[in-house]
């Protein structure tokens, strides 16, 4: 997969309320192919994180800046969500060659105002995002707190740096038709002919 577009999320804090708040992108990572239910297909997904500069949240490990994700299909498509998206948060729609193809790293470190929606599902309430748009002119944003954090799994080495990730995002990478592709060219091929010279004396027991 490729992290280039052409033409909710698991956690254990509590919900955030409804409203707009500042946030600023710092996580893009390749979902791979998952195949999707509802229109019976395989689909490239990507996840972008953000986190809230003016948000916190209490961790096993102190008090952290809070985090939201949302995911999209890889695509520019003109009813793309990711377009969508892209475009109010730039205030301004892609040229002809943007969407021929657009390298999504240029949004990490990028600011932007996230609209929160917080939504009820099976008993349980989940904070969604409902919009990304741009921060009016003159408003200022905390510095970043979280590293650039970027996953491709195009990148050579792709398996081991899954280990920096949430466990999961890991599960939902797992899920690709593209990481059990990774796993299957990563493992070595084995026919009758590797067998051939072993004899009883070179087992060692």
């Amino acid at each position: 997969m490729s992290l280039f577009a052409s033409a909710e999320s698991t956690t254990k804090f509590p919900p955030l309320d409804a409203g707009t708040y500042l946030a600023r992108a710092y996580g893009l990572i390749d979902l791979g192919m998952q195949h999707s239910d509802a229109y019976d297909k395989d689909q490239h997904k990507i996840l972008i994180m953000w986190e809230l500069p003016t948000e916190t949240v209490e961790t096993e490990n102190g008090t952290d800046t809070r985090v939201l994700s949302k995911q999209y299909t890889c695509s520019l498509s003109e009813n793309a969500n990711l377009r969508k998206d892209l475009e109010a948060w730039r205030g301004r729609k892609f040229t002809d060659e943007e969407l021929r193809g657009f390298d999504l790293r240029k949004i990490l470190g990028v600011p932007c105002q996230l609209s929160v929606v917080p939504t009820e599902r099976n008993g349980k309430t989940y904070t969604n995002i409902g919009a990304v748009v741009g921060l009016p002119r003159g408003t200022t944003i905390p510095d970043q707190v979280h590293g650039k954090l970027i996953f491709d799994l195009d990148e050579e080495g792709a398996y081991q740096a899954m280990e920096i990730l949430p466990e999961w995002i890991q599960q939902r990478i797992k899920e690709s038709e593209t990481f059990k592709a990774l796993v299957r060219n990563a493992m070595p091929e084995v026919t009758p002919d590797d067998f051939e010279d072993i004899t009883s004396d070179d087992i060692p027991f």
